[in-house]
C-alpha cells in the first residue's frame, strides 16, 4: 500500500509540474478559470505547427493570402485515409465564413485523396467522351439561365470524378463513421463557358471537391472554399510534378479540362481517357474541437517519448468532457502532475507536450487503475536525457482516450497540491571493493528514482586515496531526495547490493556507510638470487661469509628483505679439490608473515668460485727439439722450487703414477744411416699444487753414412743419339732417365738393357740404382706411312617433325679414311649433349617419342685418326598432327675433269639457306689446276663451302700433271674505294652511311664489316660504280672506335675503315652527312650471308650512268656527296667502257 500511495502522490506530483510547464511555453492550451501563470524558467510553448487552438485552426494562423496564395504558417492534419488506404495528411487553410458554425478548410497534401500511385492508375475525371448525356438534376443546380438538356463530357457535376470523390466520403474504410461527423457540406459554384456568348454556372453540394483553376487571372494558384475564394499557391500546396484533376473546363470546349501540377499546367482532352491523380477540398466542423497535437499517445504500457520533427502532422482532440475519461491536475511550481483514470473502458494516456526552445518534444504514458499516478518533472526529464529541468508551466498537459479512429482529450487543471512520494529502498552501485595498491573510487552511482543525488561522493575511512595491503575501508555516502520525493524511516540501503547501515538525518538525507572486506596481503613477485662470490681455494662454508638475507620484490614495496638458508649440505663442494671450482649452493627463503607468497618458489642460490690453487712450472729442456747428426743429452728442470720431474719416451702421457721420474740427463741416440726419432714427454708435480702441463720435447738422429755410387754405359749406333752418353755415374737408390734421338728419316730400330732388348721408346728410365748398367740403341730408315683423309661433311642432317608415338631419323654423309660416328642428344636439362649408347652409324632413329621430347635437339661427330668434324644441330619436333614447314632445295651442280675428282657431285640437292661444302681431290701425279664457282675462277683449295645457300650455283674443277705448267689463271682485278673511304658515323642520329667501290654492281657479291659478311637487309645496292648504303638500325648494333669495310665482287673486292662515334652532348648541331647519328651500342655480327655467291650478269652501263645521276644512299641531308657521288658513277660508268679495271 506504501508503495501505491507513492505512485500516486509521484504522478500527481508530476502532472503539476508538466502542466505548469505547458501553459508558461505556451505548448498546451492556456487554462480556464483561475490557474496561477507561473513565468517559465526555460523553454517556450509548442510551435503552432505542433500545437494548434481551434481559435488557430480558424483565424490567419494558417489561412493562405488571397493575393499570394500562401500563409505565415503550413499546418498539416492528419485524418482520415485515401483511397490508397494510407493516413490521409491534409492543409490547414483557415475558416470559409460562408460556411455555418466553427470550421476550417482543408486540403489534401502531397499526392492527394486519388494518389497516381494506386493499383488502378489514379482516376479518369470522365468515362463518357460524348457530349449527348441527358442532364440529371444531381449533376448540379444551374443558377444562370435555363438547365441544358444534355451536358459535355467535361462538366463536373456529371463527371466520375466526382462520383468517387463522393463514394470515398461516405466509405468508412476512409472516414470512420466518427470521422464523417466532422466533415461539413460545402455548396461550390463551377463556371463554363461553351462560347463567348453562352457562360454557364451551376452548383453542387459535396463534403469533397476538386479545387478550381483560373489560369486567366493567375496561373500559380487553384481555388477552394464555397466561392473559390480561397487561393492557395500550388507551389506550397501541391508540391509534385503529378498533375491533378481540376473541375475547370477550357473554355469554347466541350471535352478539354485543366490539370495542373506544381510548376505547370496543361489543357487534357477527355476523349484520350487519361488518368490523373486528384487533390481535394473539405470543410471539417469545430464546434466539439479543443486542439490540434502532433504528440503521439501511448497505446500500450510503455512509455513513449521522443523529439516531434517538424512538418509532424498533427490530429484533432475533441472535448472528452462527456467520455468520463478522469482527471489530471499540475503544480507547476512543484513540477508535479496527479492524475487518475474515469470510468471509461477505454485506454487513457497521459500526455505532455513541450518544447524546449529548439525542438518540439512529447512525453506520454497510459494511466490505468483507480490510483493517482504521480509524473515529475524530474522523471520526464530522465527519461528523454534532458540536462535541464522541465518547466511545466509552458508546457500543454491533457489526458486522451480514442473512440472509432478520434481522439478525446480533457486538459490539465492547475494545483497548489504536491503529493510527496516515498523512496523505502535505495540501490547505490559503482564503489569498487578496494583493492590494494589501487585508487579508492571517490563517487559512487545512485540511479534509484526521486533520488537527487545521482553522483553521491564516497568518503572512506582510513582517509586513504590508494588501498593499503592488508586493511578494512569503510565506505560513507549522504543522499538527498529530489523535490515531492522523501526518504521512509526505515529505508532500506544497498551499496553494490550488500546491505548497508543507515542513519536519516534530520534534513531528510541519508548518511550511508558500509565497511569493505579487508584487503589482500602485498604479494611477492620475484626473489633476487645473491650476487657471486669469490673465495680461496680450500676454503670452508663456514668461512664463506654466505649472505643471511636476500632481496624479494613485491607488488606494493613493502618489504624488500627476506631470511634465506643455505643447503650446504647437499653442495658438490670438495675443498680439496686444487683446480678452480665453481659451485651453485641453494637456498630456501622465509617469506615474511605480511607478503603473500603469491605461488613465486621460496627458493634462490648462489654461485660461488672456488680459486684454483697455484700450477707448478712446467719442465724446460736443455736441448732445443730438432734434427741433429750426433747423439744428445737433454737436461729437464722446472722454475718451481722443490717440484719432482716424471717423464716417459714411450709416447704415455707422465703423470706421478706413470713415467719416470728424473734424476738426470736423458741420451737421444741415433744410427749410422738410419733416422732415429726419441721423443720425451714430461710433467713437473708439487704437493699442494697443481701438476704443470706436459711438455713434449722431440729429437731426431741422422748419423750419416759413406756415399755409393754406380756407372750406366750409354751408346748409340748411326744416324742416331742417346743422352747423356758413355759413363755415366749415378748415386745408389737415385733414377737416372736417357733420351733417346733419331735423325731425320730414321727411326729407333732396338733398345737393349744390360743385353736384353726392350721396347723401342724415345725414353728408359732406370729407379733405384744399385748396380752398374748397360743401354745400347741403334737406328733404321724410315718406312713411309698411308695418307689419312680427314672426315668432312658432304650432307648435313635435316630438322625432323614426328607425330607422338612415331620415330625420327636423322641422316649425315661424310667423307674421309676410317670414319667414326658418335650422335649426341641435348635433352634440354642442362647436361648439354650427351653421347647416345649404340648410335654410331650415318643414320640414327629414335625410339618412340611422346611430348617429352619436343624440342630435343640432336649432332653427330665423325672422327679418324687425322681429326673430327661436328654436324650442324638439328631439332626435333614433337606434335599430335605435325606438318613440315615448306622446304625450298636449290640444285648446286658440281664437276671435275680428268684426273681428279669432286665429292659429292652431279646434281646436289641443297635445303635453302644450309651450307654445302665439296671437297676436290686430285690423282696421284695430279694437281688441282683451277676452281670455278658460278663461272668464275676462286682461289684454288682441295675443299669449298657454299654458306646459307639460297640460290642455284655451280662449281667446276680441273686437274694438271704435277711439275706441269699450269693453265694461266687469270690476274683478278685490283678494285678501289673512291668515295668514303675512312668516313665516321655518330651515334643516336638517324643518318646513314654511304661507301662507293669501282667495281661492276652487276658483279657485285656481298659486304663484310670486320671480316664478317653482313646480312643484306642491313644495307642498299645502287649504281654507280657500286654504293653500298648501310642502314642506321644496323649501325647502331656496331660499337664506338673503327671497323673494317670490304665490297666483294665476283672477281676481285676493295677495303677501307670507318669509324663509329660517341654522341656527346655538344655536339648536337647539325652534322647531316653520312658520318653522324646514331646511339652508343655494343657490336652485334649480323648473321653469315652466303659467303662465296656469285651473280653472272653482264654491265648495263646506260642503267648505271642512270643510276648515278640519283644514288639511293638513304641519306638526302647531304646534297654534295650526291654530286660526287653522280660523277664518281658516271667516271665509272666511262671506265667500263673502255675496258678499265675489269671491264669486258
Amino acid at each position: 500500500m506504501r508503495k501505491q500511495n507513492k505512485m500516486k502522490r509521484g504522478m500527481a506530483a508530476l502532472l503539476s509540474g508538466i502542466l505548469a510547464f505547458g501553459m508558461s511555453a505556451g505548448i498546451v492550451p492556456g487554462f480556464q478559470g483561475g490557474m496561477q501563470s507561473v513565468q517559465a524558467a526555460t523553454g517556450s510553448e509548442p510551435s503552432v505547427t505542433a500545437y494548434a487552438t481551434k481559435e488557430q485552426l480558424m483565424d490567419s494562423t494558417f489561412a493562405p493570402s488571397s493575393s499570394s496564395g500562401t500563409a505565415a504558417n503550413v499546418g498539416v492534419l492528419a485524418f482520415g485515409k485515401n483511397r490508397a488506404k494510407k493516413t490521409q495528411e491534409w492543409y490547414i487553410l483557415g475558416k470559409d465564413k460562408y460556411v455555418d458554425g466553427d470550421n476550417t478548410v482543408i486540403f489534401t497534401v502531397q499526392e492527394g485523396i486519388i494518389p497516381l500511385s494506386i493499383s488502378n492508375k489514379a482516376q479518369k475525371f470522365s468515362t463518357v467522351t460524348t457530349d449527348d448525356r441527358a442532364y440529371k438534376a444531381s449533376y448540379g443546380t444551374y443558377t444562370k439561365g435555363t438547365q441544358p438538356e444534355t451536358v459535355n463530357s467535361n462538366h463536373y457535376g456529371a463527371s466520375e470524378l466526382r462520383a468517387e470523390l463522393r463514394r470515398i466520403a461516405s466509405d468508412t474504410a476512409c472516414f470512420s463513421t466518427a470521422q464523417q461527423n466532422l466533415l461539413n457540406t460545402t455548396t461550390i459554384t463551377t463556371t463554363y463557358a461553351l462560347s463567348r456568348n453562352d457562360e454557364y454556372s451551376y452548383t453542387n453540394s459535396d463534403i469533397l471537391y476538386a479545387p478550381a483553376f483560373r489560369p486567366d487571372v493567375s496561373k500559380e494558384v487553384l481555388r477552394i472554399g464555397t466561392y473559390d475564394q480561397i487561393r492557395i499557391a500550388k507551389k506550397v500546396y501541391w508540391q509534385t510534378t503529378m498533375p491533378t484533376w481540376t473541375r475547370s473546363t477550357i473554355n469554347y470546349y466541350n471535352s478539354r479540362l485543366y490539370a495542373v501540377a506544381a510548376s505547370w499546367y496543361t489543357s487534357c482532352d477527355l476523349t484520350d481517357q487519361l488518368n490523373k491523380a486528384c487533390c481535394a477540398a473539405s470543410n471539417l466542423n469545430l464546434t466539439d474541437v479543443l486542439f490540434v497535437s502532433s504528440a503521439e499517445a501511448a497505446a500500450s504500457d510503455t512509455t513513449v517519448s521522443g523529439e516531434i520533427a517538424q512538418g509532424t502532422a498533427m490530429t484533432l482532440r475533441l472535448n472528452g468532457d462527456g467520455k468520463d475519461i478522469g482527471t489530471v491536475t499540475c503544480n507547476a511550481d512543484a513540477g508535479q502532475i496527479n492524475a487518475t483514470k474515469g470510468s471509461t473502458t477505454d485506454a487513457v494516456a497521459l500526455v505532455v507536450q513541450g518544447n524546449d526552445g529548439t525542438n518540439d518534444w512529447y512525453y506520454s504514458k497510459q494511466i490505468s487503475g483507480t490510483d493517482n499516478v504521480i509524473v515529475n518533472a524530474s522523471d520526464i526529464a530522465t527519461e528523454m536525457g534532458m540536462t535541464s529541468d522541465i518547466d511545466f508551466t509552458n508546457c500543454k498537459i491533457w489526458l486522451e482516450v480514442t473512440e472509432d479512429s478520434v481522439a478525446y482529450a480533457v486538459e490539465a487543471t492547475p494545483t497548489t497540491e504536491v503529493v510527496k512520494t516515498n523512496i523505502s529502498s535505495v540501490e547505490i552501485t559503482g564503489i569498487d571493493t578496494p583493492v590494494s595498491n589501487t585508487a579508492l573510487d571517490t563517487s559512487a552511482v545512485c540511479a534509484t528514482q526521486g533520488v537527487s543525488t545521482t553522483a553521491p561522493v564516497v568518503t572512506w575511512t582510513p582517509n586513504d586515496t590508494t588501498a593499503g595491503y592488508n586493511t578494512s575501508y569503510t565506505a560513507s555516502v549522504t543522499l538527498e531526495a529530489a523535490a515531492n520525493y522523501e526518504f521512509t524511516d526505515s529505508v532500506i540501503v544497498t551499496i553494490n547490493g550488500n546491505n548497508a547501515s543507515v542513519t536519516k538525518n534530520e534534513n531528510g538525507t541519508l548518511t550511508v556507510i558500509y565497511t569493505f572486506p579487508v584487503t589482500a596481503k602485498d604479494k611477492l613477485t620475484s626473489i633476487t638470487a645473491p650476487s657471486p662470490i669469490t673465495v680461496a681455494n680450500g676454503t670452508a662454508y663456514k668461512d664463506m661469509n654466505l649472505p643471511t638475507q636476500v632481496n624479494i620484490v613485491t607488488e606494493g614495496n613493502t618489504v624488500d628483505k627476506a631470511n634465506v638458508t643455505w643447503d650446504t649440505a647437499g653442495s658438490s663442494y670438495d675443498a680439496s679439490v686444487l683446480t678452480e671450482q665453481v659451485v651453485t649452493l641453494n637456498g630456501t627463503v622465509t617469506c615474511p608473515e605480511t607478503i603473500d607468497a603469491n605461488g613465486v618458489a621460496l627458493t634462490t642460490n648462489i654461485t660461488i668460485t672456488v680459486s684454483a690453487a697455484g700450477i707448478v712450472g712446467a719442465p724446460i729442456s736443455s736441448v732445443e727439439s730438432g734434427t741433429y747428426t750426433e747423439n744428445q743429452k737433454v737436461a729437464l728442470e722446472s722454475s718451481t722450487a722443490g717440484a719432482t720431474i716424471y717423464y716417459t719416451t714411450n709416447g704415455v702421457e707422465p703423470s706421478r703414477e706413470r713415467g719416470t721420474r728424473y734424476t738426470g740427463p736423458i741420451t737421444a741416440a741415433g744410427m749410422e744411416g738410419q733416422s732415429v726419432t726419441t721423443t720425451i714427454k714430461a710433467i713437473a708435480v708439487k704437493n699442494g699444487m697443481q701438476d704443470s702441463e706436459v711438455m713434449t720435447f722431440t729429437y731426431t738422429i741422422e748419423i750419416p753414412k759413406p756415399i755409393v755410387k754406380h756407372t750406366i754405359t750409354a751408346t748409340a749406333g748411326a744416324n742416331g743419339s742417346i743422352s747423356p752418353s758413355g759413363a755415366v755415374e749415378v748415386t745408389e737408390g737415385e733414377n737416372q732417365t736417357f733420351s733417346i734421338t733419331a735423325n731425320a728419316g730414321y727411326e729407333i730400330a732396338s733398345l737393349k738393357v744390360d743385353g736384353t732388348a726392350v721396347a723401342a721408346t724415345t725414353s728408359y728410365t732406370f729407379k733405384n740404382v744399385t748396380a752398374a748398367h748397360t743401354i745400347e740403341a741403334s737406328f733404321k730408315q724410315q718406312t713411309v706411312q698411308p695418307v689419312i683423309e680427314q672426315p668432312s661433311i658432304t650432307q648435313q642432317p635435316q630438322n625432323a617433325f614426328v607425330k607422338i608415338g612415331e620415330r625420327a631419323t636423322f641422316t649425315v654423309a661424310a667423307t674421309g679414311t676410317d670414319l667414326v660416328y658418335q650422335w649426341q642428344m641435348n635433352m634440354k636439362d642442362a647436361k648439354g649433349f650427351v653421347d647416345i649408347e649404340g648410335a654410331n652409324e650415318p643414320s640414327y632413329t629414335t625410339s618412340t617419342v611422346d611430348m617429352d621430347y619436343d624440342g630435343f635437339t640432336y649432332q653427330c661427330i665423325i672422327a679418324n685418326r687425322a681429326g673430327s668434324v661436328t654436324s650442324n644441330v638439328v631439332t626435333l619436333t614433337v606434335g599430335e598432327d605435325v606438318t613440315p614447314p615448306a622446304v625450298t632445295k636449290h640444285i648446286i651442280t658440281a664437276t671435275a675433269g680428268a684426273n681428279g675428282s669432286i665429292s659429292p657431285s652431279g646434281a646436289v640437292e641443297v635445303t635453302e639457306g644450309e651450307d654445302q661444302t665439296f671437297s676436290i681431290t686430285a690423282n696421284d701425279g695430279y694437281e688441282i689446276a683451277s676452281l670455278k664457282v658460278d663461272g668464275a675462277a676462286v682461289t684454288i683449295a682441295t675443299s669449298y663451302t657454299f654458306k646459307d645457300v639460297t640460290a642455284a650455283h655451280t662449281i667446276e674443277a680441273t686437274f694438271i700433271q704435277k711439275d706441269a705448267t699450269p693453265v694461266p689463271t687469270p690476274t683478278p682485278p685490283q678494285y678501289a674505294i673512291i668515295d668514303g673511304a675512312n668516313s665516321s658515323w655518330t651515334q643516336n642520329t638517324d643518318g646513314s652511311l654511304a661507301i662507293r667501290g669501282d667495281g661492276e654492281m652487276a658483279k657485285f657479291q656481298s659486304v663484310k664489316v670486320d671480316g664478317v659478311i653482313v646480312d643484306a637487309k642491313n644495307y642498299t645496292v645502287t649504281e654507280g660504280s657500286t654504293i653500298i648504303t648501310f642502314k642506321a638500325d644496323y649501325l647502331q648494333t656496331l660499337s664506338v672506335g673503327t671497323h673494317t669495310f670490304e665490297i666483294v665482287w665476283t672477281d676481285g673486292s676493295a677495303s677501307t675503315n670507318f669509324t663509329v662515334k660517341n654522341n656527346k652532348a655538344d655536339d648536337n648541331s647539325s652534322n647531316n652527312n653520312n658520318n653522324n647519328n646514331n646511339n652508343n651500342s655494343s657490336s652485334d655480327s649480323t648473321k653469315n650471308d652466303q659467303t662465296q655467291a656469285t651473280q653472272n650478269s653482264s654491265t648495263d652501263t646506260k642503267k648505271a650512268a642512270q643510276s648515278a645521276t640519283n644514288p639511293k644512299t638513304e641519306d638526302t641531308s647531304n646534297p654534295a656527296l650526291g654530286i660526287i657521288l653522280l660523277v664518281a658513277s658516271l667516271a665509272g660508268a666511262v671506265g667500263s667502257l673502255v675496258g678499265k679495271k675489269g671491264g669486258k
